[in-house]
């Protein structure tokens, strides 16, 4: 009996070395994180399988009809159809492009006026004269909103003294009256 006694004091000394009670902290993570059954693991799946399954299907189609479109068309067609495509993608990285380049000259202008650089997304636009005026109207609101912000404050926070008459009574206050005695 004595021997078990000695193995569970060995035992305790060796968990409060490894760091204390590691069954406590186990049963505390476990409350903390969603467990799913098996029924909501394969609805998840399912909903995503779905989802790419459509959209490779629409992709599958949009190709298809192209393909077939192609198929009906002479050489020079073809080639003049690939041109065209061609343009359009040019285009189309082109308009990202300048909207990047926007985005970088409105975020200087934002750093410039020391405003936060999450009003990016907010300050709307699509071409940087817009955008510009934008940030220029939204500037003048932010600054008279903290001007009037701070005055307001003061004006509720702030001490005012007591309005003197310039009459000091020396005979009823005994402070006075003790500073009156030399």
């Amino acid at each position: 009996m004595e021997a078990n006694l000695e193995n569970n004091t060995g035992m305790e000394n060796q968990n409060n070395l490894n760091g204390g009670s590691e069954t406590n902290t186990g049963a505390e993570n476990n409350k903390n994180e969603k467990t799913f059954n098996q029924d909501d693991v394969n609805k998840i799946i399912g909903d995503r399988l779905y989802k790419e399954r459509t959209k490779w299907e629409k992709d599958f189609e949009s190709r298809l009809k192209e393909a077939e479109k192609t198929a009906k068309m002479s050489a020079e067609e073809k080639s003049q159809h690939e041109l065209e495509k061609r343009e359009k993608e040019i285009a189309k990285r082109e308009a990202e492009l300048s909207k990047r380049e926007i985005r970088t000259k409105m975020f200087n202008v934002l750093k410039e006026k020391e405003l936060p650089d999450k009003l990016l997304d907010i300050i709307a636009g699509n071409e940087e004269e817009t955008i510009l005026k934008n940030i220029d109207e939204f500037e003048t609101i932010f600054t008279k909103f903290q001007t009037d912000f701070k005055t307001e404050f003061l004006k509720q926070h702030s001490y005012t003294p007591p309005i003197s008459t310039g009459i000091l009574n020396y005979k009823s206050d005994p402070f006075l009256k003790g500073l009156n005695k030399k």
